[in-house]
């Protein structure tokens, strides 16, 4: 008998989106046990807007999947409402299972913690300087938490001159996640809390389907 593979498509919201297969792929990994499963991001799909029902409608149609994972940074909105913006906007496309994404802030505050993925990213694993990364607290409170992550691998590289003004932040920023072992760290904050407790409902409504 052939075991199903569980799909799950990531409709993205920006340059940063990738950091979340990572993400999922640790979470889903510890949840779903020996149940094989894909995690796909819907990148250069053909959309008629850039309306996000319209991006999710096009991810489903070129990345058919049992669960669409919807990310949109919160920025600065109370990230209630943009999980409530998310859930207006699909209400009437006729989704089975789909799941909200909305870290507080930016995506980057999901990345903080780990300095030796950012050292590692930077490609300077060895390095000892002080990464000025904020506290735990301060993760979803920062107002800008890209700038504190860039300034952390600018900082890391341990670059200077010329070297140091071609260091490239945002490829080095796409390599974090895939670096990091465990995201542990992430349960706690609210935000995140609110995503797993709702991965989880929908895995048990899948499973059960699936049995």
């Amino acid at each position: 008998m052939t075991t199903r593979v569980l799909t799950f498509t990531v409709v993205g919201d920006g340059t940063s989106d990738r950091v979340f297969t990572s993400i999922f792929e640790w979470l889903l990994g510890g949840k779903l046990g020996e149940t094989p499963f894909v995690v796909n991001m819907a990148e250069r799909i053909h959309c008629p807007s850039n309306k996000l029902a319209d991006r999710v409608q096009s991810a489903q149609k070129a990345y058919p999947s049992d669960v669409i994972l919807i990310h949109r940074d919160s920025e600065n909105a109370p990230w209630r409402d943009r999980v409530n913006e998310i859930e207006n906007a699909v209400s009437g496309l006729g989704l089975k299972y789909w799941i909200p994404v909305v870290p507080v802030r930016m995506t980057e505050a999901w990345i903080l913690a780990d300095s030796n993925a950012i050292r590692r990213a930077a490609g300077n694993p060895m390095g000892n300087s002080d990464l000025q990364l904020p506290v735990r607290a301060r993760w979803e409170s920062d107002p800008d938490p890209k700038q504190k992550l860039f300034t952390a691998l600018r900082i890391s590289s341990e670059l200077t001159g010329r070297r140091l003004q071609k260091f490239n932040v945002h490829t080095a920023r796409a390599r974090i996640a895939s670096l990091i072992d465990n995201f542990g760290y992430l349960r706690g904050l609210e935000s995140f809390d609110d995503f797993e407790m709702k991965l989880d409902l929908v895995l048990d409504r899948l499973q059960t389907a699936v049995v």
